[in-house]
């Protein structure tokens, strides 16, 4: 399921997703002429969205949770690829994250219904942080694709990752953004570390790594 990311073609339909949305002047020029560049060198065009987009085009997910949702750019690529999906997303909606407006849960489901108006799965926003919030929302049930993207501390990726594992359904997919030696509060553990203690922990997982305008960790569940 991994072999087409970063593939042209789920490229070019990110960027074409990611050009429908509201404006970042800080984030998203970066992004998209990555995108292109990559593109017009012939070069896999490796990041979040393209890992998102290219294991929901091949899964057609039934079921998607996302940790760490901001601007619905991850969201907007399972949307996309399947109509369907039931979609769980948490966040705390922190002020001015990655220096631009967080705008809140009520204006993103306008801003993903206006995107892809041909959904028409359950969408449903826990608003809070991830470990109080979650457990209780989300109580027994799996995930056929997760994304943790949340707290960027090593301690506190290393928890959602431990959160959100065992809920991935069996043949799922788990992905992991910023797989960087480094960590939000420059603390002991880095994300790189949270992830290697989370492979060390959980049996049953092949667990991929890939390089592109930052590393991204996938584990698919046997």
């Amino acid at each position: 399921m991994i072999d087409s990311i970063g593939t042209g073609q789920v490229a070019q339909d990110v960027i074409r997703s990611l050009e429908m949305m509201v404006p970042d002047p800080v984030n998203k020029p970066q992004l998209l002429d990555y995108l292109r560049r990559q593109m017009d060198r012939g070069k896999p065009a490796v990041e979040l969205r393209t890992v998102i987009r290219a294991l929901a085009r091949q899964m057609k997910p039934r079921s998607y949770l996302e940790i760490g949702v901001r601007l619905g750019w991850s969201m907007a690529q399972v949307m996309a690829e399947s109509l369907d999906c039931a979609i769980v997303g948490c966040d705390s909606w922190v002020v001015n994250y990655g220096g631009v407006p967080n705008y809140g849960a009520g204006w993103l489901r306008q801003e993903l219904k206006r995107v892809t108006p041909e959904y028409r799965g359950l969408l449903t926003f826990v608003n809070g942080e991830s470990q109080k919030e979650l457990p209780t929302v989300v109580v027994g049930r799996k995930f056929d694709m997760v994304c943790v993207d949340g707290d960027h501390t090593g301690p506190g990726a290393l928890a959602d990752l431990r959160l959100c594992l065992p809920m991935v359904a069996p043949g799922g997919a788990l992905v992991f953004d910023d797989l960087v030696d480094g960590s939000d509060d420059n603390g002991a553990m880095t994300l790189r570390d949270a992830w290697q203690q989370a492979m060390s922990e959980h049996e049953g997982f092949t667990w991929h790594e890939f390089d592109g305008l930052v590393p991204v960790g996938v584990a698919v569940r046997a």
